[in-house]
């Protein structure tokens, strides 16, 4: 199954095309430089007023086809600068984009399409960006699902988004769950986002939900040792060590 979409930038029509439906903003980035020569770093692609970066799901636009038979998206060309920046970042995974942010030019620092290529390699480097990129949304998930630790370099405004520390929990649910805020840890979602991807956060969950009893579940259903971190009562629950005994790694033992 694939799509129609046409490109068009601020002086008029670019190109039509075809693209599959698992199709991602790289693919479409692609397909364009194939069609226009228009290198992909020097794209900025608009749905609307709603930017399309890397995280984009292009199957949201889908929508869009009711009742017509394509979709339009607006091409910007980037400032030979920022192009430039991106350019030199191609290649640069891991620790070396982080290290490119580091030594480069300080204006990159506040560029958010440098900034969301290289937190995505490096989700620490946001601590090297501007305050602006740290309170940007698109910026702080990008980062926080490549390094939970990110997160202790989020804005205050961002560190009780939900989103932000539902996506830092499913990275590495006891580090991010460490560095939440204590509004956040008493939400049930939070905690059973935690405890479902590492049931050993149970451990550094509030005492309330040690002892609740969907959390311990949830958390001995992951990783029975999680039991340890149980309240008293709940310890001694014939169906929690049950299931904590059947979802064990190394030894277990059930305090009665």
């Amino acid at each position: 199954m694939s799509f129609e979409l046409r490109v068009n930038s601020p002086a008029g029509f670019l190109c039509a095309l075809r693209l599959d439906v698992g199709a991602d903003l790289a693919d479409l980035q692609s397909a364009i430089e194939a069609s226009t020569s228009i290198r992909k770093t020097s794209q900025r692609l608009f749905y609307g007023i709603q930017e399309l970066v890397r995280s984009t799901d292009l199957a949201d636009m889908r929508p869009a086809l009711d009742g017509q038979s394509h979709i339009d998206l607006t091409l910007v060309r980037r400032s030979p600068e920022q192009a430039f920046w991106l350019q030199q970042l191609e290649g640069q995974t891991g620790w070396k984009a982080g290290r490119w942010l580091r030594d480069g030019p300080p204006a990159a620092r506040e560029d958010k399409a440098v900034a969301l290529k290289v937190v995505s390699e490096d989700g620490l480097t946001l601590r090297l960006l501007s305050r602006d990129l740290q309170a940007d949304r698109d910026v702080v998930l990008a980062a926080v699902r490549q390094n939970a630790m990110a997160l202790q370099h989020v804005s205050p405004e961002l560190e009780a988004d939900l989103e932000v520390v539902l996506a830092a929990v499913q990275q590495n649910a006891v580090f991010a769950f460490r560095l939440a805020s204590r509004e956040v840890r008493a939400n049930l979602e939070v905690v059973l986002a935690a405890v479902g991807q590492n049931g050993l956060a149970l451990r550094d969950v509030p005492a309330e939900w040690q002892a609740n009893r969907e959390v311990v579940l949830a958390a001995v259903t992951k990783n029975g040792s999680a039991l340890r971190h149980a309240s008293p009562e709940l310890r001694e629950e014939s169906e929690i060590v049950r299931v904590a005994s059947g979802h064990h790694f190394g030894n277990f033992v059930a305090a009665h």
